[in-house]
């Protein structure tokens, strides 16, 4: 019996911060935290990451983004 194929792993091309807008949209956070809209929503709603205006559009400060994800990491061990 042949061997199953291989599943593709999807490859994740890093992101370089100082290439960042300054206003991130929903997809651009999404693209820089790795994660799904509803989640970017979550974050946005418990105020792990304060948007800039309120309404149907989230915009996020890139300085923002980079306190969250330093929060994020500083507990981390490389």
């Amino acid at each position: 019996m042949p061997a199953a194929p291989r599943k593709r792993e999807a490859r994740i091309e890093p992101v370089d911060i100082r290439q960042l807008p300054t206003v991130l949209d929903t997809a651009d956070l999404m693209n820089v935290l790795r994660v799904g809209e509803n989640r970017v929503r979550e974050l946005v709603a418990c105020g792990l990451l304060r948007r800039l205006v309120y309404s149907r559009e989230i915009k996020v400060y890139r300085g923002e983004v980079l306190r969250f994800l330093r929060e994020q990491t500083d507990g981390e061990v490389a």
